[in-house]
């Protein structure tokens, strides 16, 4: 999809808003960015500190390859990083449903086999870092005015946006692999 130009965000926002409201759409977009960054950057700490204690393989395989059943704890998982995990979740998020609805179990991993290997890896690793960086980028250019704020934020958010579900798909399943090791140390 093609960028609009902030010529064309600065035309919007002149013809859209009246003289003080430029202002106040400004102060939401600087508290939307700040309130998507900050629970992205929670999300990143919490994988990263506690999921590399549990096994991030372990969190990735129960979400797409057991079908929902976690593995038992005292077995060998191989060893995967954040950003291998996250490009699992890229590339298979948006056909979990497809391939959960495969009833053949060597279908079901042939095709999930064909999906991995067709995802484009992400680019550049999502660090917080990167976050920063990018969150930096919009904040110079809301600096600058609205319009180009607003091309600026719309241009990293498109960008972002399918890493930053995935990020929040993967915290929430870590936290429920998390809770089910605590269940089967506690024997329930």
């Amino acid at each position: 999809m093609r960028s609009l130009s902030t010529d064309y965000w600065t035309k919007c926002v002149t013809e859209m808003f009246p003289t003080p409201e430029p202002e106040r759409v400004m102060a939401l977009l600087r508290g939307r960015l700040e309130a998507t960054f900050s629970s992205a950057r929670r999300r990143l700490d919490f994988i990263s500190a506690d999921g590399r204690e549990v096994g991030l393989y372990d969190v990735v395989e129960s979400r797409f390859f057991n079908a929902g059943t976690m593995a038992h704890p005292e077995r060998k998982a191989p060893r995967l990083s954040i950003s291998g995990a996250l490009n699992m979740y890229l590339a298979l998020l948006p056909r979990e449903e497809e391939l959960l609805d495969i009833v053949d179990a060597s279908e079901r991993r042939q095709r999930l086999q064909g999906v991995l290997h067709a995802h484009k890896p992400l680019a550049r690793e999502l660090t917080e870092e990167h976050l920063e960086q990018e969150c930096e980028r919009v904040r110079a250019a809301l600096d600058r005015g609205l319009a180009e704020g607003l091309h600026i934020f719309l241009a990293v958010h498109r960008e972002l946006q399918p890493a930053l579900d995935a990020l929040a798909e993967f915290a929430l399943d870590l936290d429920f692999h998390i809770q089910h090791l605590v269940d089967l140390a506690r024997d329930k």
